[in-house]
C-alpha cells in the first residue's frame, strides 16, 4: 500500500543533539508535503515543548504531545486529553519517590517539580523554552494528571523503577523510557500506538498506509500499529529489532536518509495523490 501519511518521533529522531532541526531534515519534511503525504509528529514532550517545532515545519494538522495523552492542534487548542486516574497518578509518583528518582508531573496546562534548580529541570528549561511550577514534596497531587515522569541519570535504576510500576498497574498505565533518563507513566489508553491510531482517524488515512520513525522504547507501540516503521540508528536494539527498517543516527541525517530511501519510493505516483491528504 503506498504511503499517505508519515508520523515521526521528535527528540532523537527529527532533531540533532543540540535540539535544533537541520537543514536536510527540513528539506526531507518538504520533500514528504511535495509527494502529497501527510506529515505530523508525535512526542513525549508536553505541548509547549513542541511549539519550535511546529512552528518551523509550519505544521498545520494535529498533532500529538505526552506520547498520545493529548491530541491537539498547532496553535495549542485540545482536541482530546487522556488523564490518569488520581490513584493511579499518586501510586505512580509514590513508586517514583521511593526509587529516589526526581519527580516531575504533567497536567493539561502545567509542569510541575519539586526543585527548578536542579540541573535536569534547568536543562528540560532550556529545551522546553519555559519554566516549570513548583509543588510540595508529597503534598496533594493536582488533578487532571497526564503524565507522571521520573527522571535520573542512573539508567538501570530509571529501567528497575518501570518494572516497578508496571509490576503494580501494568493493566492501568503506559510506561516506558522516552529517553534512557526518563520513564514516562500515562493512562494505559495514552501511549504512541494510540496517539498514533487518533492521528491517522483525523485524516482519514489507514494505519496501513501510514509510516511512522523514532528512536526510544516507547515508539515501538506505533511502530507496531503502522504499515511501515523506521528506527533511528541511534535507537538501542530493541527498538532496532522492532522496526521494518533502520536508518543512521539522528547525527548523521536519519530522518532524512529514512525519507529518501523509505519513505518517497512508497508514495503515490505523481498526480495520483490521495485527496484526502490535507497540507500539516
Amino acid at each position: 500500500m503506498a504511503i499517505e501519511m508519515l508520523v515521526s518521533d521528535v527528540d532523537g529522531t527529527l532533531l540533532e543533539q543540540d535540539k535544533t532541526i537541520s537543514r536536510r531534515t527540513m528539506d526531507a519534511v518538504a520533500a514528504v508535503r511535495s509527494r502529497g503525504i501527510r506529515f505530523t509528529v508525535i512526542s513525549g514532550r508536553p505541548p509547549r515543548g513542541m511549539k519550535f517545532l511546529i512552528d518551523s515545519l509550519a505544521l498545520t494538522g494535529p498533532v500529538a504531545a505526552l506520547n498520545g495523552a493529548l491530541i491537539l492542534w498547532p496553535n495549542m487548542s485540545i482536541l482530546q486529553a487522556t488523564t490518569l486516574e488520581p490513584d493511579v497518578a499518586a501510586g505512580a509518583a509514590e513508586i517514583i519517590v521511593q526509587y529516589g528518582l526526581e519527580l516531575w508531573i504533567y497536567t493539561v496546562t502545567d509542569w510541575l517539580v519539586t526543585d527548578r534548580q536542579s540541573p535536569r529541570v534547568r536543562h528540560e528549561v532550556s529545551v522546553v523554552g519555559h519554566e516549570p511550577e513548583l509543588f510540595r514534596p508529597g503534598g496533594a497531587l493536582p488533578m487532571g494528571i497526564t503524565k507522571v515522569l521520573g527522571v535520573s541519570d542512573d539508567h538501570p535504576l530509571v529501567e528497575r523503577c518501570e518494572a516497578a510500576v508496571m509490576a503494580k498497574f501494568g493493566n492501568r498505565v503506559s510506561a516506558s523510557r522516552s529517553q534512557p533518563h526518563y520513564l514516562d507513566v500515562t493512562a494505559r489508553r495514552a501511549d504512541k500506538g494510540r496517539g498514533l491510531a487518533e492521528l491517522v482517524a483525523i485524516a482519514g488515512v489507514s494505519p496501513a498506509a501510514t509510516a511512522v520513525i523514532g528512536d526510544g522504547p516507547n515508539d515501538i507501540p506505533m511502530f507496531q500499529r503502522a504499515g511501515l516503521s523506521i528506527a533511528m540508528g541511534n535507537g538501542s536494539e530493541p527498538v532496532r529489532r522492532a522496526a521494518t527498517f533502520t536508518t543512521a543516527a539522528n547525527t548523521q541525517d536519519g530522518f532524512a536518509l529514512a525519507v529518501d530511501r523509505y519513505i518517497l519510493p512508497a508514495a503515490r505516483p505523481a498526480g495520483q495523490a490521495n485527496s484526502k491528504v490535507m497540507k500539516g
